[in-house]
Formats: structure tokens, C-alpha cells, sequence
């Protein structure tokens, strides 16, 4: 197989920031093909996905990748170490030999080589300490610096570097290709973003802006407004789905849980559980009631992800689930797909129907979950009067000629 660029993404949705990243990467790489994992119905800050992934996958096809991959929700709904460990995996066994990903600083490629040189090795040691710094009180980004500054010597250059979220997941990206010893192998390559910042809500003096970010875009289908025509295709499908679409879901999920339940989901801890049973009868909307929750040693992104975790049952589990989803691919792109079918590392469910023949029993518990988060997903974008939208099993993976 040829040169294959890989790319972790959430595409939610997916805009013309995320084409121009495509593009770019390509060009740099030279790549012939380019292999997505992106996100399903829910995405790693605790929310479900705006737009079905059916919907952006084929987008995705029609304006850069070849190949959209898709992840069990166990992974999505995971942490930054937890998420970048299974969406990486899965693009180094399907064969990439080049990582490409969004960044507001292309000085931080040159994390790589530091991590190689001071990080390999010390990776749980750091974990450790960030989790002693933790049940100190300090939130995970703050423990997780002071892990870094301590026990590596990290300059400042990247410490300051590692304080925005996304950049930490690149950090994790960069860490699990290392761990899996694929470091010399696999090119890291950062694509500086135009336009408006990962996380910038609102546009300076108001202006529609060419590049938007994806929070941009989100608030703006959240009030209903089509700013950008294309928009309008995201539309038609199915009602855009937020937090708020779930909220009685949630309040009824909370009210009904067995006491003693909360401390054995995913990343519910005794601390966490204590305080959403303490805010719950202050429950207005989901969003509302994570800002109530959230305090200086739990962030709102962990609040979200843990009552999405709750709502659809994620138990802690030490295993976690290997394998992924095809959603879709473009007609030329069969050899790649030939080629990870050959390689056997990463089972690919191709076709509902089959999955348990092709997973063991283990990964079989986690497909239960991915079953029921789709169903409720799905059930819940659904308008009345318009075609629904149908479950994963009754799907066929897209296919662009």
C-alpha cells in the first residue's frame, strides 16, 4: 500500500477548516490515501454528536478522506490518554505512515523528538503524579503541568504549549505512537489553523467568518441560525442534536440510579458522584447543572463526559474494546480497505449483522453499549413527518464513486 496520512477527528460537523486541513496535509505528505477515525453519535467532551455520522462521514468522502472510521462509544466518551490511545491505534493498524492534526502553534512537531528522548519510559510515573496531584485538589490540567515540570524538566515552551486542551491531546497522539514503537515511522504533522481558534464560540465585531470553529458552528445551529448555507444539508437530514435534547433522560436516569451506582461508571469518582447527587434536585438543563457541579479540581469537560457515561451506562472496565467501525469509503480507496482486512490487527465491522461473528466475547459487551447509545441517538434526532433516521444495524457503510 502507498503513502496513507491518518487523521483523528470529530468532524462535528465537519466545516471548511477541517477540508483545508486535509489538503494541506496531503500536499505535505504526498500521501495517496487518507484513513479517518472519526467520533460516532458521541464525542470525547461529553456531548452527542450534532449531526449523524453517516451524514459526516460522507461529507468527509466528498472533500478529502478516503477511508472514515468509526470508534465504539466506550472509546469516544474517554478521556484525552484514554481517547487518543484507541482512535491512534486504530489509524497505526489499519497502516498510516502519517499522523496529520489541527494546531494553533506548528512548534509543537517538535514535542515528538522530547517525548523519544525525556517522556518514554515515564509515561505511568507521570500518570501517578498527576493523580496524587489530583486527590491534592488541583484539576487534571493543572496536575498533569506539574507532572510534566517535576519529574521531566519540560520547558516551558511546552508546558505553556500543553495548557490548551486540544494541544494536550496532541500530546497523547504523540505518546501512544510512541508507546506502540512506531515513532520512526510515522510522520507527525502539524497543520497550523486559520481562521477563528479550536474553541472560539464568537466571532470578533460579529463578522461571518471564512474558517469558523466547529464551537462556533455548534452555537449558531443551537439557535437555529443557517449562517452558512451548508449548513442547510446538515439540516435536512435530522434535527441537529445538543445536551438539552437528553435532559429529561438524564434527570430521570439520576433520579432512578441505585444508590451506590454512580462510583461504578466510567469515570465516576466517589468525589464526582458526591457532588452530582448533592446538585441534582438544582437540576434545570444538563449544561446548567455541570456549571452547578463543577468546581476548581473537576473541569466541565470531565462533568459532561461523566453524565453521558451515566446516562448510557459505561461501566469502569480494565479491558477496553478493539476494534472499529467502517462508515464509509470512497469507491478507489478498496485497496486500502483490502489491505486492513489483510493486516487482521483492528477487527472492522463492516456490516451489523456479522459483528458478533467477527468479535470476541469481550469486545461483544462493549458492542452492546455502542447498540443502545445509537438506538437512543437515533431515536432522538428523529423528526416527525421526515423520514427517521435508521439504526445501525439496518445502515450500509457509504459509498463514494
Amino acid at each position: 500500500m502507498r503513502g496513507v496520512l491518518g487523521v483523528v477527528a470529530e468532524f462535528n460537523p465537519f466545516h471548511k477548516g477541517h477540508s483545508y486541513l486535509l489538503k494541506k496535509a496531503k500536499k505535505i505528505t504526498g500521501a495517496d490515501y487518507v484513513i479517518c477515525a472519526m467520533s460516532g453519535d458521541y464525542v470525547q467532551r461529553g456531548e452527542c454528536a450534532c449531526v449523524s455520522k453517516y451524514v459526516r462521514a460522507e461529507v468527509a468522502l466528498n472533500f478529502g478522506c478516503d477511508v472514515v472510521l468509526s470508534m465504539p462509544v466506550y472509546c469516544s466518551l474517554s478521556s484525552a490518554g484514554e481517547f487518543a490511545e484507541a482512535y491512534v491505534k486504530a489509524l497505526v493498524n489499519a497502516g498510516i505512515d502519517a499522523l496529520a492534526f489541527g494546531c494553533e502553534d506548528e512548534r509543537i512537531g517538535g514535542l515528538m523528538d522530547y517525548i523519544k528522548k525525556h517522556i518514554m519510559g515515564s509515561g505511568s510515573a507521570i500518570d501517578s503524579w498527576a493523580m496524587a496531584y489530583m486527590r491534592m485538589g488541583d484539576p487534571y490540567p493543572v496536575a498533569r503541568e506539574k507532572a510534566f515540570r517535576e519529574l521531566c524538566g519540560m520547558p516551558e515552551e511546552f508546558i505553556e504549549m500543553l495548557r490548551s486542551p486540544n494541544n494536550l491531546l496532541i500530546y497523547e497522539y504523540m505518546r501512544t505512537v510512541c508507546e506502540m514503537g512506531a515513532a520512526d515511522r510515522i510522520r507527525m504533522i502539524p497543520i497550523k489553523r486559520i481562521g477563528m481558534a479550536h474553541h472560539d464560540e464568537e466571532a470578533v465585531g460579529g463578522w461571518i467568518p471564512e474558517y469558523p470553529s466547529g464551537s462556533f458552528i455548534r452555537k449558531k445551529m443551537k439557535a437555529g441560525e443557517d449562517i452558512y448555507d451548508w449548513l442547510s444539508v446538515y439540516r435536512s437530514v435530522h434535527k441537529p442534536l445538543f445536551w438539552r435534547d437528553y435532559s429529561d433522560l438524564l434527570y430521570y436516569r439520576l433520579l432512578t440510579a441505585p444508590k451506590g451506582e454512580l462510583p461504578q461508571i466510567k469515570d465516576v469518582s466517589e468525589d464526582l458522584a458526591g457532588r452530582i447527587t448533592s446538585e441534582f434536585y438544582n437540576f434545570d438543563d444538563p449544561e446548567d447543572y455541570i456549571l452547578r457541579i463543577k468546581n476548581k479540581s473537576v473541569t466541565y469537560t470531565r462533568i459532561s463526559r461523566a453524565l453521558m457515561q451515566t446516562l448510557l451506562k459505561l461501566p469502569k472496565r480494565k479491558e477496553r474494546p478493539n476494534y472499529c467501525y467502517l462508515l464509509g469509503y470512497r469507491e478507489e480507496a478498496a485497496a486500502v480497505l483490502h489491505e486492513i482486512k489483510k493486516r487482521g490487527r483492528i477487527p472492522m465491522i463492516t456490516k451489523a449483522a456479522d459483528a458478533r461473528k467477527q468479535l470476541n466475547w469481550l469486545n461483544c459487551e462493549f458492542y452492546q453499549m455502542d447498540v443502545k447509545a445509537n438506538e437512543l441517538y437515533v431515536r432522538l434526532a428523529s423528526v416527525p413527518g421526515k423520514e427517521p433516521l435508521l439504526p445501525d444495524y439496518k445502515m450500509q457503510p457509504v459509498i463514494v464513486k
